[in-house]
């Protein structure tokens, strides 16, 4: 169906229906506008909930590792002070060494100290003046319950210095149980703050430690009134009360500050130990300023489409208008043919008999690179058909003379610059005023580009259909592999002298099950099923592992465990055809250092597992291309500054400086031709760098082997 413009409308008319289509279009976008805006800032809301909680699990474990360490000085100075006791024999010199080595190790530990029974300080490094804290909740908690524990005090001024603190403190036993004194020491809450301060969450990010017991503030930062000001209030809000009262110990909220009422996307977590409550607060004007920006920008790209829908709604009615006229004018003056097939986006040539080119429209100009002075009296087959061109299909020109008949088909022409294009020619014989055929009359279009997307679309419907028999199978494969294991498992039990079962059968046969096992050994029978079982094993992880990896990805990012996704990268690398025919995978040792302790990162599965198996790829074609002897590929995870960090080492040939350089160039690589496309790399870094806001790095020297690191953000920044 071809489209005309309607010359017969009113003008009114036209404008009425012009002016509804650009309205029309512009409430579009602007609903459209209005989603995306709506769909941004959710994305940066969960994405700061995400972050303030990961921050607080971050936090929740250093400070339960800081009181763990802090713990286990004071339970072995506590031990050797019971050890001398029980010795009858205490030697003032060996403990304060003990306190002073101890203070040396653990720099978290301010202020080792020991009591006697009455709570007068006997031991400290330097030693000070005796000071009693017999009046202290910590000593009368270790003085009247020989089972307490480790024990940790509530927020303190020091005796010493004044400063805020808190105690942690142990029990010291005598030979007989009786209490003998208390060994404590100090955690200034200025330790805290610091460690708060070293995290940059914006200039309004917000940190709190409360008690586990009765939510008294323990530290918080910033301190708006001076350190210590607000230690023990229990001003809460009404969101976090809500979460509490059902039970919740960790989870997100939005709620304003009691020290200056700015609205916060909270994260909170209750220690392991239930000791205390660790609060993480995002300012919502600093996470969504990047969003308002964008919000900003939408508007006036919104304003500006409105103004340039108005600008083009006047263009086209002019056009409209103009060619309404010229219309009008052509049907008077008989030119409406000639305009048309000027203004014909399609090539259009008109042939004499003889093949010389009689008309050549600006479209034939623009298709063929021939100017209309170049073309008007040249013979088409000299100009523009290159020798030992094939017409597919369609009538053969001399055809169009004989029977006086039109077709269409498709040929190779050549241009002004020597390229060869793929074009379809749709002819029509032209008559003149007597009805006798006078020429030809071809419409022509470039349909090379055309050509080359549907045998695109062709080999990705062909490599979407193989894909598709794969999975199937893969599926098929799994239902034989669950028969065989469950007969498998049952034929050991059909043998197995433990089942009444078996033994009832075998003596109303007369069969000794013992002899039959017997000789199941000697001929390694049982062997052989362990093996069989062993495969059924592997094979159904091989497809397992396969179909997990074949989904397709609908790209969007979830929180995942970062070593999960590198134990399913390496099954996957390890029953690649090219690794484990050609590179022998199962000859690399692959060495696991993983932190279990890493918080998830919102990731992309299947990028990320490509990006691994690139990495091992290009470390065993390394290692095996230079002959190492004991091929080794060392993977390491550890949290770093906010990230998580995934190092893969290999101990090949390694590359210089220069190469280094270069090796995430898009089309540069060092294997040989055919070996390698030189994108690897590249797309690996345009995943973690683009996709994931990370980044990829190497290292290497010349003869000691390569280092990639993959760097994820806990926040992942679009």
């Amino acid at each position: 169906m071809t489209f005309l413009p309607d010359f017969k409308m009113t003008t009114k008319r036209f404008i009425i229906f012009l002016t509804a289509g650009i309205t029309g279009l512009n409430l579009c976008i602007i609903g459209l506008s209005c989603t995306s805006i709506a769909k941004s800032k959710a994305q940066y809301t969960e994405k700061a909930a995400i972050t303030a909680q990961n921050l607080a699990q971050v936090f929740e474990q250093n400070l339960s590792g800081t009181i763990s360490k802090i713990d286990i000085v004071i339970l072995g100075l506590a031990h050797e002070i019971e050890r001398q006791l029980a010795a009858k024999a205490i030697d003032s010199a060996e403990i304060a060494a003990h306190i002073t080595l101890a203070a040396a190790n653990f720099p978290e530990i301010q202020g080792l100290r020991v009591t006697n029974s009455i709570g007068e300080v006997i031991y400290s490094v330097p030693m000070r003046p005796r000071v009693s804290v017999a009046d202290r909740d910590y000593f009368k908690t270790c003085r009247d319950n020989p089972t307490a524990g480790l024990v940790v005090s509530k927020p303190l001024i020091a005796r010493y210095d004044n400063s805020w603190i808190i105690i942690v403190a142990r029990r010291i036993n005598g030979p007989d149980g009786s209490f003998a004194g208390v060994v404590f020491g100090r955690l200034p809450l200025e330790t805290i703050s610091r460690l708060f301060s070293s995290v940059n969450v914006g200039k309004f990010g917000y940190f709190a430690l409360r008690d586990g017991a009765d939510l008294g503030l323990v530290c918080r930062y910033p301190e708006p009134e001076g350190f210590g000001s607000a230690i023990g209030h229990k001003n809460m809000s009404s969101e976090f009360t809500a979460l509490l009262n059902k039970g919740e110990t960790i989870g997100t909220y939005d709620a304003p500050a009691s020290s200056d009422k700015r609205v916060r996307t909270w994260g909170y977590r209750k220690f392991k130990n239930n000791r205390y409550y660790i609060f993480v607060g995002l300012a919502k004007d600093e996470y969504l300023a990047q969003w308002r920006r964008e919000t900003v920008k939408t508007c006036l790209f919104i304003g500006l489409f409105f103004l340039g829908s108005t600008i083009a709604g006047r263009v086209i009615f002019l056009g409209w208008y103009g060619n309404k006229i010229a219309h009008d004018l052509l049907r008077d003056n008989g030119e409406s043919l000639r305009l048309y097939i000027e203004r014909l986006p399609l090539a259009s040539i008109k042939f004499g008999p003889d093949f010389v080119i009689q008309s050549w429209n600006p479209a034939a100009e623009n298709v063929f690179g021939f100017s209309r002075e170049e073309a008007v009296g040249t013979s088409a087959r000299e100009l523009i058909i290159p020798a030992g061109a094939q017409i597919q299909g369609g009538p053969d020109w001399q055809e169009l003379f004989r029977d006086q008949s039109g077709g269409t088909g498709v040929i190779e022409n050549i241009t002004k610059d020597n390229r060869i294009i793929l074009c379809e020619w749709t002819n029509s014989p032209s008559y003149d005023s007597e009805g006798r055929m006078n020429g030809v009359i071809s419409v022509v279009q470039d349909i090379t580009g055309r050509k080359k997307t549907e045998d695109m679309m062709v080999r990705n419907e062909k490599m979407a259909t193989i894909a598709g028999m794969a999975a199937g199978m893969a599926h098929e494969v799994n239902n034989p592999l669950g028969v065989i294991a469950q007969d498998l498992q049952n034929l050991e039990r059909r043998f197995s002298n433990n089942l009444p079962a078996n033994c009832s059968v075998a003596e109303e046969l007369g069969v000794d099950l013992n002899l039959i096992n017997r000789y199941m050994e000697r001929r390694e029978i049982h062997r052989y099923v362990s093996n069989m079982k062993t495969a059924v094993k592997r094979a159904s992880v091989i497809i397992s592992s396969m179909l997990q990896f074949s989904r397709q990805s609908d790209a969007s990012h979830h929180l995942l465990d970062v070593n999960d996704i590198i134990e399913q990268s390496i099954k996957l690398a390890a029953n690649d055809y090219d690794l484990r025919k050609k590179y022998d995978f199962k000859r690399i040792q692959v060495v696991r250092e993983y932190d279990t302790n890493l918080p998830k990162v919102s990731v992309c599965l299947t990028e990320i597992q490509q990006v691994v198996i690139n990495l091992l790829k290009n470390a065993a074609q390394a290692m095996f291309g230079a002959d190492t002897e004991k091929p080794t590929i060392l993977i390491r995870t550890f949290l770093d500054n906010g990230h998580v960090v995934v190092s893969i080492r290999d101990y090949g040939p390694g590359m210089s400086e220069a190469i280094s350089r270069r090796i995430f160039d898009p089309f540069f690589t060092t294997k040989e031709v055919g070996d390698g496309t030189g994108l690897g790399l590249s797309v690996s870094h345009t995943i973690i760098a683009r996709n994931h806001g990370g980044q990829l790095t190497v290292e290497s020297v010349s003869g000691q082997g390569c280092c990639f690191s993959v760097s994820l953000p806990l926040i992942h920044k679009e």
